[in-house]
């Protein structure tokens, strides 16, 4: 057995590309003849090219190979390697790792894609589930396309819900931080989603988006609607929620702060009123 090449400086020699590279560039794992902590002779990319050639030279043996280890793994240890593997590609690293991989690969990934989609077509393939359903990869149950938060998505969405809930729970800080940072970015979306709030709380029906207040402010030119002389500052309810008003765009309209105070929960024609006995 060769002598363990000495680490001097925090480098090593390679033994396949001869150059001193850094420890970091080489695998440190458990040797078992002598059951201590080594580095490899050779560097992690030349130990990922040395493979890679050997199984494009035999292919199918290489899986075969494979196939028979992974038939001898207990089903527990099986599951723990999946769920480390889980993990790891979750992690930003292993994000990183899949958007590089694909981007390099691109043009290969599109050939693999036509060529699977040909030969399912020669062969008379068909989508396995009924027409407007699909398979929560999650829950793995059928369900209804609406149920899905994209026709794209493969999780439904009790499933993300949980999903973005546990990744919440792991992840608080960096969960507060993109709250933080989409609220910065969307303030009319946050105005909208209060005022939904507010009328859920007070069941009141119907609801709007953020381009349905964009068009009604655009109509009146940025000004209240009432004294049509100050810019508006909030989104009045014609019909107070209180008092049976829905949250459709039609019962809304931008009004400045006088006279939204002025008018609070009295409906139009008792403001009106008001204003005109004194």
């Amino acid at each position: 057995m060769p002598a363990a090449v000495p680490v001097i400086d925090g480098k090593k020699p390679c033994s396949r590309c001869r150059e001193v590279l850094p420890v970091e560039v080489f695998r440190y794992s458990l040797r078992k003849t002598t059951g201590k902590y080594t580095y490899s002779s050779a560097c992690k990319p030349c130990e990922n090219s040395a493979v890679q050639t050997r199984r494009d030279a035999d292919r199918e043996g290489y899986n075969a190979y494979h196939r028979a280890r992974w038939a001898k793994v207990s089903e527990e240890e099986k599951s723990r390697k999946r769920s480390a593997s889980s993990r790891w590609y979750a992690s930003d690293k292993g994000k990183a790792y899949k958007r590089g991989w694909y981007w390099e690969n691109l043009e290969s990934q599109r050939v693999y894609q036509r060529v699977w989609s040909a030969e399912k077509r020669a062969t008379g393939y068909k989508y396995e589930f009924p027409s407007g359903q699909r398979k929560c990869s999650d829950c793995d149950v059928l369900k209804e396309e609406t149920q899905f938060p994209s026709r794209s998505s493969s999780v439904c969405k009790l499933c993300n819900r949980a999903r973005v809930r546990e990744w919440r729970t792991e992840n608080p800080e960096r969960s507060r931080s993109a709250a933080k940072s989409w609220r910065d970015r969307n303030p009319d979306q946050m105005r909208v989603q209060r005022r939904r709030r507010r009328s859920r709380k007070a069941g009141a029906q119907g609801q709007h988006s953020a381009d349905d207040i964009k068009r009604l402010v655009h109509r009146f030119h940025g000004l209240c609607a009432y004294c049509g002389v100050e810019p508006f500052n909030d989104i009045e309810h014609v019909v107070p929620l209180s008092r049976g008003g829905s949250d459709y765009i039609g019962n809304l309209l931008p009004a400045c702060r006088t006279c939204n105070s002025k008018k609070h929960k009295k409906l139009l024609i008792e403001w009106k009123a008001e204003v005109y006995n004194r």
